[in-house]
């Protein structure tokens, strides 16, 4: 075998005048002929196979994905095609991360603009907003899969729309205010039911996410899904000024078995010139 003889896409390697032919990262084939799928991810230049750039296979090319809009929801729709990929559990716990924190990509920058609910086979499954493409490789999307979540951090899960059914002031530049909530609990994400579930719990969770807690609202409507994870919390009642939901008032759960309908909350942004209040 020859450098000549080798795909495009492997790397050749001479140990003692004998050349070897094996596909790149993401790859599959013999070494003479490599490819990958539409929709296949890899993740490059990570400390491990659970992180790194973010790169989607279309037309047996990898390229890269745009950090407009990335957020946990759409990390974790690629951590868990890597963990089927690859045939490996990761924990559910995932960091999307933004700005080339990975280094620069080579090539196209295929996808931009993502809005995953999490649940999608492949981010080519994944709605995208209508927008002029503007990205560049300093714009490259990253994640980190398998992170332990801190206890008591909460974060919102499976966006329904670009609007919040309830906020009468919701801008889609805002960042993702609204969702089902989930709460770190022993090292991992959990659902909360939401019976007593009201505006004082919800404005516990949009003030630790960074938003406003005044004008939030505990939602009680399934549009944002079960999540498929245990509960973590029921019985929630808060006075509005906990740090976290941890320190609000719960019941015990029974069994990892146990589940319900999720709490949700829409939050009002920092910069909302006018609160929906509604008590």
């Amino acid at each position: 075998d020859t450098l000549n003889d080798c795909s495009p896409n492997a790397n050749c390697t001479n140990t003692n005048g004998s050349y070897t032919c094996s596909c790149d990262t993401g790859y599959s084939g013999d070494g003479f002929s490599c490819s990958c799928s539409d929709g296949d991810v890899r993740l490059v230049n990570g400390s491990s196979v659970m992180e790194g750039r973010v790169e989607i296979c279309i037309n047996n090319t990898y390229g890269t994905v745009c950090d407009d809009r990335w957020d946990a929801l759409d990390a974790r729709v690629v951590c868990r095609q890597i963990s089927q990929q690859l045939d490996i559990q990761i924990p559910d716990a995932v960091r999307p991360t933004a700005g080339g924190v990975f280094g620069a990509g080579e090539g196209e920058v295929f996808l931009d603009d993502l809005l995953c609910l999490g649940s999608e086979a492949s981010l080519l499954a994944c709605p995208r907003a209508v927008s002029q493409h503007s990205c560049t490789h300093a714009d490259d999307a990253g994640v980190v899969c398998g992170e332990p979540c801190q206890v008591g951090m909460t974060r919102l899960m499976g966006v329904a729309s670009l609007t919040a059914p309830h906020l009468t002031n919701a801008y889609i530049d805002d960042a993702l205010r609204w969702g089902r909530v989930e709460v770190c609990v022993g090292g991992a994400y959990r659902t909360i039911c939401d019976d007593s579930w009201d505006n004082s719990a919800a404005s516990v969770v949009c003030r630790q996410l960074g938003f406003s807690a005044y004008g939030a609202l505990g939602v009680k409507s399934g549009l944002y899904g079960d999540g498929n994870v245990p509960v973590g919390l029921q019985g929630v009642v808060c006075s509005g000024s906990e740090e976290s939901l941890l320190g609000c008032s719960t019941t015990p759960v029974s069994g990892e078995a146990f589940s319900c309908q999720g709490a949700e909350v829409e939050c009002q942004a920092l910069s909302t010139p006018e609160a929906n209040c509604s008590d």
